[in-house]
């Protein structure tokens, strides 16, 4: 579990973050969604430990965020951001195969079970094809899915995500998120993402947390948030309900 109490966040003097009170539970899938610029992405990267905080206090599984250390904390977290950044060409076996570097001693090679979880991964993601391609040389719905198939190989309890699926096509956005939700349900894995597609959110959460100018709008299950009403609130634009219980923007009606 996590707990935030108090949490405040500055950049360059100017403040993102509000007084964030929020404990996340083990086992679900929880999503962050909000207009730009409501401290979404700046809270992910404080839970990940990616930013430091002065004010508040963050807990995971009852010990202080800051006194993990990197490597301790790899074990029990990974971190899948929107547009990850590899220059140098290593091959997509590679990338896969470094989720692997917290379970080995540094002088050491690589295991034959290392191996043999990188490989798994990438059967799951459908990214065996590149196993041999360089990261700099596919798509980027590809490397996507041959970072969220390095995510799988880390082998952790905690799955963060800044739209981490935004370049995929349809068939393999849904495909990754299937494989966590079958992780939620056979491994009580945890994962909290930010996401834009409300559908997806509608479809796959259990818990929202909706961000409004750095304070939280509302944090309560999916049923409570993904309403037509308070979606309109939050994002200024026309909702409604569709026959399935699917969300939909009304965009035929002016907002008012």
């Amino acid at each position: 579990m996590i707990e935030i109490k108090n949490l405040n966040f500055s950049y360059n003097n100017k403040q993102v973050l509000y007084n964030i009170n929020l404990e996340i539970p083990a086992g679900k899938f929880i999503s962050i969604i909000g207009p730009n610029g409501s401290g979404k992405s700046t809270l992910i990267n404080i839970l990940t430990k990616t930013f430091s905080i002065n004010h508040g206090s963050i807990k995971l599984n009852n010990k202080c965020l800051k006194e993990y250390s990197y490597k301790d904390l790899s074990k029990i977290i990974t971190y899948i951001q929107q547009n990850a950044v590899i220059r140098f060409p290593f091959t997509c076996m590679e990338v896969v195969l470094m989720a692997r570097t917290p379970y080995k001693n540094r002088l050491n090679p690589f295991s034959k079970k290392d191996i043999e979880i990188t490989e798994k991964c990438m059967e799951k993601t459908d990214t065996m094809q590149f196993i041999n391609s360089y990261i700099t040389e596919i798509s980027g719905g590809e490397k996507q899915r041959v970072i969220f198939a390095k995510a799988l190989a880390q082998d952790v309890k905690i799955f963060f995500l800044d739209e981490a699926f935004s370049s995929m096509d349809i068939q393999h956005q849904i495909k990754c998120l299937n494989i966590l939700k079958n992780k939620i349900k056979n491994e009580s894995i945890t994962v909290v993402a930010v996401m834009h597609d409300l559908n997806m959110v509608n479809h796959y959460s259990d818990i929202v947390i909706a961000l409004n100018k750095g304070s939280i709008f509302k944090y309560k299950s999916k049923a409570e948030v993904m309403q037509p009403k308070i979606l309109k609130e939050l994002f200024k634009v026309n909702f409604k309900t569709s026959k399935d219980g699917g969300i939909l923007i009304n965009p035929g009606k002016e907002y008012k």
